[in-house]
């Protein structure tokens, strides 16, 4: 009509923006009629007395719920809950997945009494770390003399304590401590000095019916000492430490290699960086090894059968609805991988499809050839891989054919179903629409481009 065949012999391999750009104004018209078409058609059937539609997207008529028994859409709804969550459960052990967790690693110390060991963020490698601790960090602690607990003596004289939290000392005047003896008068005075809330704490020990006034840091470390002055200090020996505030001190090989020697005011410190810390007991030396979380593993396997299970129970409970139904049945009821590999790790396949893990299994073939069962658990073709493409298949099929109910609200049969595709396709308007949405070059245009041109809406 418009010479389609020439344009799109020289021009059909360019694409439809070329094509369009020759032919600015057809495709504006294109756009006009359609509209047009398209508003025409919406008021004819709106305007139809006791008719109410709404429309998606092909301007078909919606399947509403109200279509669907109480039991078809509480299928679908349970149906979806089920592939959903099968999908997930598969996916957190793919090893595709940044967070599977087949990649989570724990972390052991050899010896726990002198250090142990705290995973802060997700693990990157397995690794070995050799610790010598050699000093453990401390906080400072000053005791005066002891004193008849039940006597009354003449407690007087300032004292004076200066801290590393607070730029001015905190100074307390001993002879207005209140009390009927020594124990007393001794609580009174912790009671002042902890009123100034400081990062050194006062307490009354009684040891042998002596008791004594107790300084404490609240912190470790050097940099958290204090120092204690004044008349009753000096004359109560509170002003000579009996514990010195330090650092920890310790070192640290990564696999064998050079050990680097380390200080810290604290006795919880990074190992390796940020995301392992121990936490240092006492002197000696221990390792952290770094490895798989077998454990959390067996966990995910145990909840991914579960739900596998569950999947299938309500395949079976609804296998005389839709095709789907039987469909996506018979593909989970097939294995994963072989069944000989899955009971390698664990998982046993019964007779009607289901699945059983043997804990103990896994976990021991996990100790001895981790790198085989970490691939048959979650590798290219895995259990995990298997069990997640059957998932997302099934959430690929359409809710008519799991329920074998239409869009018009009936039970599907070969006749029906070819009845409404080729009202679809026999409707010009359908046609119109992919030509316009595809511009002058497309699917349609060396046919029927005549025909859309001169359509008579």
């Amino acid at each position: 009509m418009f010479g389609m065949s020439s344009i799109y012999s020289s021009y059909g391999r360019y694409g439809n923006y070329r094509a369009n750009a020759l032919m600015p104004n057809y495709s504006r018209i294109n756009d006009m009629r359609l509209v047009s078409a398209a508003s025409r058609r919406f008021n004819s059937i709106s305007s139809t007395p006791g008719t109410s539609y709404t429309y998606n997207r092909y301007n078909r008529k919606d399947p509403a719920a109200s279509i669907l028994d109480t039991d078809t859409a509480s299928f679908l709804k349970e149906y979806q809950n089920k592939m959903s969550d099968l999908l997930q459960k598969s996916n957190a052990l793919r090893a595709d997945n940044p967070r599977s967790k087949t990649g989570e690693l724990t972390a052991k110390s050899s010896s726990e009494d002198i250090l142990t060991a705290d995973i802060k963020y997700r693990l990157s490698e397995p690794a070995s770390y050799k610790l010598n601790v050699s000093q453990l960090a401390a906080a400072q602690k000053n005791v005066s003399e002891g004193v008849d607990r039940y006597g009354n003596d003449d407690m007087a004289g300032s004292l004076v304590i200066a801290t590393s939290d607070r730029a001015n000392p905190i100074s307390v005047n001993v002879g207005n401590a209140m009390g009927k003896n020594n124990y007393e008068k001794l609580q009174s005075v912790a009671r002042e000095i902890n009123r100034y809330r400081t990062n050194v704490t006062a307490q009354v020990v009684v040891n042998e019916g002596k008791a004594s006034l107790e300084l404490t840091g609240s912190e470790t470390g050097k940099s958290n000492a204090f120092n204690v002055t004044g008349t009753y200090a000096q004359s109560s020996g509170l002003d000579k430490t009996k514990e010195a505030a330090q650092d920890a001190e310790y070192s640290i090989a990564k696999n064998g290699g050079k050990a680097y020697k380390y200080t810290s005011e604290s006795n919880t410190v990074n190992v390796g960086g940020y995301k392992l810390q121990a936490n240092l007991k006492k002197t000696g030396e221990a390792t952290i090894d770094t490895g798989a979380d077998n454990e959390k593993t067996a966990d995910a396997i145990g909840d991914l059968v579960e739900s596998y299970n569950s999947a299938l129970k309500l395949l079976n409970d609804n296998a005389s609805r839709g095709k789907g139904v039987l469909q996506q049945m018979r593909r989970m009821v097939q294995p994963p991988v072989s069944e000989k590999t899955m009971a390698q790790v664990g998982v046993i396949a019964n007779k009607d499809g289901t699945l059983n893990f043997d804990r103990d299994t896994y976990l021991k073939q996990a100790d001895l050839y981790p790198s085989l069962t970490k691939s048959i658990v979650s590798g290219g073709y895995s259990i995990a891989n298997g069990i997640y493409d059957d998932a997302k298949a099934g959430m690929n099929i359409s809710s008519s054919r799991l329920t074998g109910i239409n869009p018009a609200g009936n039970r599907y049969s070969g006749a029906s179903y070819m009845q409404m595709q080729n009202s679809y396709l026999q409707n010009p308007l359908n046609y119109f629409s992919t030509y316009n949405s595809s511009g002058i070059v497309s699917l349609f245009n060396n046919n029927s481009v005549g025909l859309l041109m001169n359509i008579n809406i």
